[in-house]
């Protein structure tokens, strides 16, 4: 039995972890997820189940796991019977999870997971199995792993926050406010919602929920639906509902503002959330 430890991305709650379990146990695969250190404990049988089997397991539940990548060149083309002893040494290497060899041979490109294993241990692998390497390439190295993910979420999410929050601002100010602060585009609800509501909220909507949109849609499919899957319900519940009413197929009252505060609001509690983490790790 082999076990191994990744790190998970797009978790929010404890139905991820769930959620996680459950896809794995299905291919059968023991699996225990800490939401807190956001990582997954794998054990499972080599022999049966390969790495790329968990990550695709994992995505199925609607999350994904942090990987790394590195490109191996040889010196030479490789031959037909040497690229199936490639192969067959990169499918048993511990931390491997996939591996692609150039069709004419010359280089071999490598997914990796750095909690396991490292360019470097891979390279070396390669080379003691009487393999000629000329060069390799891949990112570089970073000790914490963790704190990478963490950093690299934080700065998507920034981006988003500083999209999506001046424009909601701008919508629940014309929506909730624009009587009392005359502002005279607020005054006719159609033409507010043509050039206010429909835009603003559409961008908002754009930016803020394509980090939840594909991890809700996968766990609809998988029947497991999790935190992710709430928000995107309700904001986008909320928001084709105000666009038919603003379009006079449906009638009642809009609430474009309503959508696109969730959304911003969502992603600014999960900024600071993290900013929080990473002064806690300092």
């Amino acid at each position: 039995m082999r076990e191994e430890i990744y790190k998970v991305l797009g978790m929010h709650c404890t139905s991820c972890t769930l959620a996680i379990q459950r896809s794995l146990y299905k291919i059968g695969v023991e699996a225990d997820v800490s939401l807190v250190s956001e990582e997954l404990r794998v054990r499972y049988d080599p022999s049966k189940i390969r790495a790329l089997d968990i990550l695709k397991a994992v995505r199925r539940a609607g999350y994904d796991l942090y990987k790394e990548e590195i490109y191996i060149y040889f010196k030479r083309s490789l031959t037909y019977e040497e690229t199936r002893i490639l192969d067959k040494i990169l499918s048993n290497a511990e931390g491997v999870i996939d591996s692609t060899i150039d069709p004419m041979g010359r280089f071999v490109r490598i997914i990796y997971n750095p909690l396991t294993t490292s360019s470097q241990k891979i390279t070396e692998l390669i080379v003691s199995s009487g393999f000629e390497v000329s060069e390799t390439k891949s990112e570089a190295v970073v000790e914490d792993v963790g704190e990478r993910v963490i950093r690299r979420e934080l700065e998507r999410l920034k981006i988003s926050v500083m999209i999506s929050m001046p424009l909601t601002i701008i919508l629940i100010i014309c929506y909730m406010f624009g009587d009392l602060i005359n502002i005279s585009l607020s005054k006719d609800s159609f033409l507010k919602d043509l050039f206010i509501g429909i835009p603003l909220s559409t961008i908002v909507l754009g930016v803020g929920s394509s980090r939840f949109l594909k991890t809700a849609i996968r766990s609809f499919l998988n029947l497991s639906p999790g935190m992710d899957a709430l928000v995107i319900l309700g904001t986008y519940s909320t928001y084709i509902f105000s666009l038919l009413t603003a379009l006079r197929i449906l009638s009642g009252q809009t609430f474009f503002e309503a959508s696109s505060a969730v959304i911003s609001f969502v992603l600014l509690g999960r900024y600071i959330e993290i900013r929080l983490k990473i002064r806690e790790d300092l």
